[in-house]
């Protein structure tokens, strides 16, 4: 139950950082920006703090900057844009975070882009959120409130929680799941399965039992083929467990699955943690009734 509420703290926390499409922050007299959108203007109020502003990317980019005693005004006359990424957008503004608001950020056509600070703090020390490795040129750990950035998700910490934003690898969204454990071939399958074959590198020609066998299949094992049927129309119920035992070979030993379900419909099949098996959700909150505290609503009082 913990883990549930974890995930669901987590889940709702990581939407919320991630609406932002502009992130602010001071250093020295820069404004920093770290944007998720190309900014096509920019309009913000002061507190007679950065009448001096000019520069930064704004200018690089061939921006017009207009600063008086209480607001600052950036725009192009040609269209240009900043880039979406980050860097300083201004410099000379020697305020505080609470000397500065009426921020109007625009993207491209005009669009309406949502602007906040965030300091971000220590990238590879966050308390809370765990940390991502960058992918690409750039190597070390960064802290995932970073819009910018794309997670390769070899999360740390010790969690198998997959973050909003980046693209958990491990995470898998077919029909069937599969994973090795020791000679096992496991699954977790979100329909019932009337039949499956795979081919194998003669690493699983003993391959037998399991759930399949449990539920009256023929299993038919081959130097280079596994194939699971029955001949009375039994299935192998939607959930998890061992397909079959004896499988004595790596990912990249098996491939050309196939796998059926009932009236003979083709289910996806690819390696990966399909998270928690199929089960009963009333009230439709992701948390499986079973272990849902209130299945239902909670009224104003608390009570469900």
């Amino acid at each position: 139950m913990y883990k549930s509420l974890t995930t669901v703290f987590l889940l709702i926390f990581s939407s919320l950082i991630f609406s932002q499409d502009v992130y602010l922050s001071l250093e020295g007299s820069s404004l920093n920006y770290n944007s998720s959108s190309d900014i096509a203007g920019f309009q913000f109020n002061h507190d007679n703090c950065a009448a001096g502003a000019a520069g930064g990317d704004a200018a690089a980019n061939g921006f017009m900057i207009s600063a008086s005693a209480t607001t600052v005004l950036g725009f192009s006359l040609t269209g240009a844009v900043i880039p979406a990424g980050s860097g300083t957008l201004v410099e000379n503004v020697n305020c505080t975070e609470g000397q500065l608001d009426g921020f109007v950020f625009s993207g491209p056509g005009g669009s309406n882009l949502s602007v906040s600070f965030d300091s971000g703090g220590d990238p590879c020390d966050d308390p809370v959120m765990q940390d991502c490795y960058f992918e690409g040129s750039t190597e070390g750990c960064y802290d995932i409130l970073d819009p910018i950035m794309t997670c390769s998700c070899d999360l740390e910490g010790g969690t198998d929680i997959p973050y909003e934003g980046c693209e958990d690898d491990s995470e898998c969204t077919t029909d069937v799941c599969l994973s090795l454990e020791g000679s096992s071939l496991n699954y977790n399958s979100s329909s019932d399965i009337a039949g499956f074959q795979f081919n194998h590198d003669n690493c699983a020609a003993g391959a037998a039992g399991g759930d399949a066998a449990a539920n009256g299949f023929m299993i038919s094992a081959s130097a280079t083929t596994v194939l699971g049927f029955s001949l009375t129309g039994a299935v192998i119920p939607a959930g998890s467990g061992t397909l079959v035992e004896n499988v004595n070979c790596t990912e990249g030993q098996l491939d050309g699955f196939v796998f059926s379900g009932p009236g003979g419909t083709n289910l996806s099949v690819s390696f990966g943690d399909g998270g928690e098996p199929p089960c009963d959700d009333a009230d439709g909150d992701d948390i499986c009734d079973d272990v849902d505290d209130c299945v239902g609503e909670y009224d104003e009082c608390g009570v469900c």
